[in-house]
């Protein structure tokens, strides 16, 4: 099951738009090109230096997140030799909370706490399986289960929030977004997003039948931006938690972008300017970029995008006027901020935009947020019962199927259009699982001068499994085991294949071969061309 992140960025706007967060101590730094990476303090002080190959992320509550050669995570300790805790895990989320999110390997979803001991395993929430955690925050989780309903626990694994939501989102402040999962009659109205805290309480609903899309930064603890089209430009405003308006939509706000107290950035078509909640321009829409830095500083760019330090009243800290404009974006985590002076050379600043310190670093920020982790165990009988494979067809298409809903599924360019065989690309739990539907006849045919749909059906459903992280024995196994659950008797055939007869037209196949494998759903007329391997061949 592939669930839907649909805010895979604001976990970390949470933690750093404003700046000056406590849980921000560490910067991770790379001393020279193609160099090893170390740590230093906000303040700037080095806690060790050339360590790791790859960059580590921004460690929170003293411990970071580095990936190794195999591309695994592992957690380490903050201090001048750093020390490895837990083990590898395959998807691993920042210890925002006192606990964390992992999934090691071929594992469920586990939490573990700073010495990397699990404290709970998440394979299972209310007798359904967990898929997904996708946020943390506020001591709390976001997790989605198997049926892509999202719902929200505290760091002991007691449900705060049940999983009934299509979309949930913390908002910070012990407030979150969600919309819920059972759908009003289509065509009725667009569901509301509601506005809850975090004992699932509704405090208000965003109406969505006056607005075309909400945002997930909450502003000044209190208010959230909305927005709608006016044609192509989009205009925005902002709503109380109780879903009240608070600022009415504006054609002069065509974005908000990062918040710090009662002020937010906002854009007047291309250009950006800052307001207050109320509504009063405190900086004019004339930067080319502008972000917070804290809640008195903020980067602004020219033209040109060269940048400089300014305060809310748009005044100049400091005389350096030529910042680069890179991600990371600079923030101050106490009295200092890491800011880049050219494209490989970040120092520290002060509040009054004075360096601090005699060192430069060729590069900061190192691996981005890890605010998502994914269910990574594997049952091979699971994935046939995943796939819908049922003795007239497979995930949801049957032999019945006619050209243009089989071509419908389609999700690789390198098929044929109008050839004879189509497919389509599934993932499960990060493994890829390829299937191939081979027809009756062309999928096109040139009708009155143009492409048209034809009468095609299926002939024979393929699927591989030959992504390495399958493994091929159990997989052999459970496609064993399909066969003699699909078929009524068994047919002696030679080579790597197992054949049984499902009824008098429809057999079904297995192959095993050294690295992977496949299985086939096929008409009765195909089964010599899935014996031969000739399937594409006409």
């Amino acid at each position: 099951m592939k669930v839907k992140n649909i805010l895979p960025l604001f976990a970390l706007m949470l933690l750093a738009s404003c700046g000056e967060k406590k849980e921000i101590t560490h910067l991770p730094v790379q001393s020279e090109q193609e160099g090893r990476w170390g740590m230093v303090t906000t303040d700037g002080e080095v806690v060790f230096e050339d360590k790791f190959e790859n960059a580590p992320s921004v460690p929170r509550n003293e411990r970071f997140l580095v990936q190794n050669k195999e591309e695994l995570f592992e957690f380490y300790t903050v201090e001048k030799e750093p020390r490895k805790i837990g083990t590898v895990y395959r998807t691993a989320m920042d210890f925002v909370n006192e606990v964390t999110a992992v999934a090691e390997p071929d594992s469920v979803i586990k939490l573990i706490d700073k010495d990397g001991d699990v404290v709970l395993r998440l394979d299972q929430i209310n007798d359904k399986d967990v898929e997904q955690v996708t946020e943390a925050y506020d001591g709390a989780f976001i997790y989605a289960d198997e049926t892509e309903a999202y719902g929200c626990i505290d760091t002991k694994g007691k449900v705060l929030i049940p999983a009934e939501y299509e979309f949930l989102s913390f908002l910070g402040d012990g407030y979150l977004l969600g919309k819920p999962k059972t759908l009003l009659p289509e065509g009725e109205r667009r569901n509301p997003y509601w506005i809850m805290n975090l004992k699932g309480e509704k405090l208000g609903e965003v109406n969505m039948m006056k607005y075309d899309g909400v945002g997930s930064e909450l502003i000044d603890g209190k208010y959230l931006q909305v927005y709608a089209y006016d044609g192509e430009v989009p205009k925005y405003g902002l709503i109380a938690l109780d879903g009240t308006e608070k600022l009415p939509l504006s054609e002069a706000i065509s974005n908000i972008q990062s918040s710090c107290k009662d002020m937010f950035v906002f854009s007047s078509g291309e250009l950006y300017g800052l307001m207050n909640v109320e509504g009063e321009v405190l900086i004019p829409a004339k930067y080319k970029h502008l972000y917070f830095m804290s809640g008195e500083r903020l980067m602004a760019f020219d033209e040109e995008y060269h940048g400089k330090i300014i305060d809310v009243e748009d005044n100049q800290i400091g005389t350096y006027g030529n910042y680069v404009h890179l991600y990371p974006e600079s923030k101050y985590y106490g009295n200092n901020a890491l800011v880049p002076i050219a494209d490989n050379q970040w120092t520290f600043v002060n509040k009054e935009g004075i360096e601090v310190g005699e060192r430069h670093w060729y590069q900061a920020g190192g691996l981005g947020y890890q605010s998502f982790v994914e269910n990574d165990y594997c049952d091979p009988k699971e994935l046939f019962e995943w796939l819908k494979v049922r003795e007239n067809g497979i995930d949801g298409l049957t032999f019945s199927s006619m050209s243009e809903e089989v071509q419908a599924r389609e999700t690789d360019i390198f098929y044929d259009n109008i050839g004879k065989n189509t497919g389509f690309r599934k993932k499960y739990r990060n493994r890829d699982i390829l299937v191939d539907i081979y027809m009756s006849g062309n999928l096109k045919a040139r009708r009155g001068g143009v492409w048209k749909h034809t009468n095609a059906t299926p002939i024979c459903f393929e699927v591989s499994f030959i992504d390495d992280r399958i493994d091929v024995p159990s997989c052999w196994k459970a496609a064993q085991e399909m066969l003699q659950k699909l078929g009524k008797k068994k047919v002696e055939v030679s080579g790597p294949f197992e054949v049984y007869q499902v009824n008098e037209d429809t057999y079904a196949v297995a192959k095993r071969g050294p690295e992977s494998v496949y299985f086939y759903l096929c008409k009765a007329s195909a089964l010599k061309k899935v014996l031969n391997d000739d399937l594409c061949e006409e």
